[in-house]
């Protein structure tokens, strides 16, 4: 018959396999155990009843936490992220973890907070007769903490304490009281990260312990001092909002450095699965990073169109037009056909870029050139222009870059270069705006050092790039324009006089405080556009590989992706707008802007950006088709209908800007129902 030790080793050999085979999932970066509260209170005796076994040579189990300030810390600091790496188990101790887990094919079962995992821990120690040790805290509350654990747990033999004020030096002593008091389980609240640090630098000096469980401000919430959320709150993953409200000026500054960090970090080292992972991940890279890049760029012109002339605000706006303009002729000259061409594989990828790298840096020089030339007619002082012509140089090579890191399929470094951008801009704002006020100078400057940063997490392909160039022949990239590089051009030119035509024609007849009101209207949907932008290029690697493997239905289901994005951002876009001009209009207009024409342009803006957000997918495919020629035929004949309309309007009513945008509108229709009709046509030639 079995005595009852047999059972009790019986269920203990099976519970060290089940602890054997604990599956883990990384979730923002930390290896993360799929277990709930009671599972993790099993593996504490199982370990801990083997401890007392080899007592003489066992290593204590090291089990820490992950959280928000956890994540964001090991982002910044490599000596955490690799005392996390020494831990046996890391748990969920966040719902944002618990949340992002979620992306993955195995989910976590639930939140362990270590406030409520130390009751079960206690509950299992007392029937178990396995001894706690508390080290961490001040004096008092140390010692506060252990009579509110007696008082609570009677039977849980709680056999020594030691407050946490104390330096390297004591460290021998200190895990000589530990080990002499026979505990199996050391809490420690040292705090982050000097509790993971303590714990990896003496865990041998502690052996026969058999786990060291690190615990934070556990010692507050027992005695009371601390309290948690409601529970609906911790559900929502809410509770550092309760804790920031009820500690603001603590926990502020925290909360405000380590939450976004702490998002991204969930957001691109999480593993991914399933349909709502991807989804994610085309989300999240593909619209949300260049968002942030839009919004960086929005509030940046936002505070100049507050603090500086109508003249200021309309030429450095102005500026952003003909940079753009740039991108745009820079993508169908270099970036397009350099995915085309990596996409074939008929050259080696290195000669490939390289050699469209070489051109886009004498592109660049004299787009340039040309950005100084339209800045000076504008009425920008030399150094003005010259600063815009820097701008836009760095950001033309930015761009392009980015570009070949997804052709490449390295997304996560396009996506932390819009955020290396995106902070970068909105960090060094006030410290311009309070240094040097607002002006064309100080924000194109602002502007070139956001995009030199961003290019610093695309470092490696940048120096293979600029290699590559050094010993790459020029004759891919002629070749490549000699049969689609013409043709893309003259679209691109054709296709940017129906869709800014109205930008240059207001600023270099009128001036740019004419243009001023259309660049508010403009600006307000400026966050469109680039997240457009950012999403196709996203998206255009995906419809290459669609194309050339001649599958008609992945094809509709990427162009349709792209689409129903950008409807539902345009919606969001437009809710916005429409808030900020009922609620506040007075920080929309001011004195100098002809308040009267920023309504009818912000209409006309609004439906334009729409109309050529949805037809942009459409034009990518065939881009990625090769129709060049066709695509610069169609815009070869809307342009001149775009131009005729707009003219007729400007001389009717030559003080509106209004009229002057409604022939943009009629060209951009016309070209999109074109452009609609030939995606139709290629996907009848893919499916057949």
């Amino acid at each position: 018959m079995a005595t009852d030790a047999d059972v009790e080793a019986s269920d203990l050999s099976g519970e060290r396999a089940t602890a054997a085979s604990q599956p883990t999932v990384m979730v923002g970066g930390f290896r993360t155990a799929v277990l709930n509260r009671h599972q993790l209170a099993e593996r504490m005796l199982a370990d801990c009843l083997e401890a007392r076994a080899q007592r003489q040579v066992w290593r204590p189990k090291l089990i820490f936490s992950s959280n928000g300030q956890g994540i964001a810390l090991a982002a910044s600091d490599s000596a955490f992220a690799a005392a996390m790496d020494e831990a046996d188990i890391i748990h969920a101790d966040g719902m944002p973890v618990v949340f992002a887990s979620r992306l993955t094919s195995t989910p976590l079962p639930e939140r362990i907070a270590t406030t409520d995992f130390f009751h079960n821990a206690a509950q299992v120690a007392a029937e178990h007769g396995l001894r706690f040790f508390l080290l961490g805290g001040a004096e008092e509350e140390n010692a506060a903490a252990a009579e509110a654990i007696r008082r609570q747990y009677p039977t849980l033999q709680l056999v020594g304490r030691h407050h946490g004020y104390f330096g390297p030096e004591q460290d021998e002593a200190v895990c000589r009281m530990v080990r002499d008091s026979g505990a199996d389980v050391l809490w420690i609240a040292l705090g982050k990260p000097m509790q993971e640090h303590w714990s990896v630098r003496n865990r041998d000096r502690l052996r026969g312990v058999g786990w060291i469980k690190t615990c934070g401000g556990l010692f507050s919430f027992l005695i009371g001092s601390a309290r948690r959320a409601p529970q609906p709150i911790q559900d929502l993953g809410l509770e550092w909002l309760h804790r920031l409200l009820r500690d603001p000026r603590r926990l502020f500054w925290r909360y405000l450095t380590t939450n976004p960090v702490a998002l991204y970090q969930l957001l691109f080292r999480t593993e991914r699965s399933g349909r709502v992972g991807r989804l994610i991940d085309r989300l999240s890279m593909g619209a949300g990073a260049p968002a942030l890049f839009a919004l960086a760029n929005f509030v940046a012109l936002l505070v100049l169109q507050q603090s500086a002339s109508a003249e200021d605000f309309g030429l450095l706006s102005f500026a952003q037009v003909v940079v753009a303009t740039g991108i745009g002729l820079s993508s169908a000259m270099f970036s397009g056909p350099a995915l085309v061409s990596l996409s074939q594989g008929k050259e080696p990828a290195d000669s490939v870029i390289g050699s469209f790298f070489r051109a886009n840096l004498i592109y660049c020089v004299f787009a340039a050139v040309g950005l100084f030339g339209m800045a000076a007619l504008a009425g920008a002082t030399s150094i003005d222009a010259i600063l815009l012509s820097m701008m836009g140089a760095t950001m033309w090579v930015r761009m392009f870059v980015r570009a070949l890191q997804l052709a490449l399929h390295q997304r996560q470094a396009a996506a932390r270069s819009d955020l290396a951008y995106a902070g970068t801009v909105l960090m060094g704002l006030p410290v311009v705006v309070l240094t040097t006020g607002a002006s064309v100078a100080s924000f194109a400057i602002l502007q070139a050092v956001g995009t030199v940063v961003s290019i610093l997490p695309m470092t490696p392909l940048f120096i293979r790039t600029v290699r590559a160039a050094a010993v790459t022949p020029a004759s891919i990239f002629r070749q490549s324009f000699q049969r689609h590089g013409r043709w893309a051009i003259v679209a691109a030119l054709a296709n940017k006089v129906t869709a800014q035509g109205h930008s240059f024609v207001l600023t270099l007849a009128l001036g740019p405080a004419a243009y001023a009101p259309v660049a508010l209207a403009t600006l307000l949907f400026r966050p469109m556009g680039v997240v457009v932008t950012g999403l196709i290029q996203f998206e255009r690697p995906n419809m290459a590989r669609s194309v050339a493997a001649g599958e008609a239905k992945q094809l509709a289901s990427d162009v349709g992706f792209v689409c129903r994005t950008v409807a539902a951002t345009w919606f969001s876009n437009v809710l916005l707008v429409g808030c900020a001009v009922a609620l506040a209009p007075g920080l929309l207009t001011k004195d100098g802007y002809e308040t009267g024409s920023f309504i009818p342009a912000l209409m006309l803006v609004g439906l334009t950006v729409l109309i050529r957000a949805l037809r942009d997918p459409q034009e990518t495919a065939l881009e990625t088709a090769g129709h060049y020629r066709d695509l610069a035929n169609l815009a070869i004949l809307c342009g001149p209908v775009s131009v005729v309309v707009m003219l007729a309007a400007w001389a009717m009513w030559p003080t509106a800007p209004w009229g002057i945008l409604f022939g943009g509108l009629v060209g951009e229709a016309t070209y999109a129902m074109l452009v609609a009709r030939r995606y139709g046509r290629l996907q009848a030639g893919l499916r057949s």
